[in-house]
């Protein structure tokens, strides 16, 4: 599968699905699920359970969220796709052109790799930039809440108990349910869903 073969993101390629989606985890993979969801949902609701910083400051609950990172191409043009002109407002925050060719050394069995003839390039910037953005861009969309500092308690089920309902969340104010058609797990290494 490469981007030759997948079209393109299209927004009215998706049909209606229902009143409410919900999305556990406020990350970069919840927030492009939450993003994608709007499309199709009236309401969309994420749930993170970290605190969210103003500015683009690591947080603690993101593995290597101090590491500098790259979109490749097909990711880049994902969020282009999502975000229309976000590449751009990276570049303008920060974030930096690099040539994967020339201004990358990969050191592999004893030696460096030769720089290609071709320029690839590709988008560099700290993690925590790049989620800042995108959770700015997020926040913009008509009937999406996001919802920090709210632990994912569990899930509700449906009168079957096979189907998933919702959630149950714990904030400051105690437990809460939230009635969802569907519930997208994007909280990632912490994810209770397989037990």
């Amino acid at each position: 599968m490469t981007l030759a073969t997948v079209p393109r993101y299209k927004p009215d390629r998706i049909s209606e699905f229902g009143d409410h989606a919900v999305v556990i985890g406020g990350s970069v993979a919840g927030l492009l699920a939450a993003r994608v969801l709007t499309d199709g949902f009236e309401r969309v609701t994420i749930i993170e359970r970290d605190p969210l910083p103003e500015d683009p400051t690591a947080r603690r609950g993101v593995p290597q969220g101090r590491h500098v990172h790259v979109l490749e191409t097909a990711g880049r043009q994902t969020f282009e796709d999502l975000f229309p002109g976000y590449g751009e407002e990276l570049l303008s925050a920060g974030g930096l052109i690099i040539d994967l060719m020339s201004d990358f050394y990969h050191y592999e069995r004893g030696d460096f790799l030769a720089n290609g003839e071709k320029r690839l390039t590709m988008y560099n910037a700290t993690r925590p930039l790049i989620e800042h953005l995108l959770r700015q861009r997020v926040m913009t969309i008509d009937g999406l809440e996001l919802r920090a500092e709210t632990q994912f308690v569990d899930y509700l089920t449906d009168e079957s108990e096979i189907g998933i309902a919702g959630v149950t969340v714990r904030d400051g104010g105690g437990e809460t349910d939230i009635s969802a058609e569907l519930v997208v797990d994007a909280s990632g290494r912490t994810s209770t869903t397989p037990s």
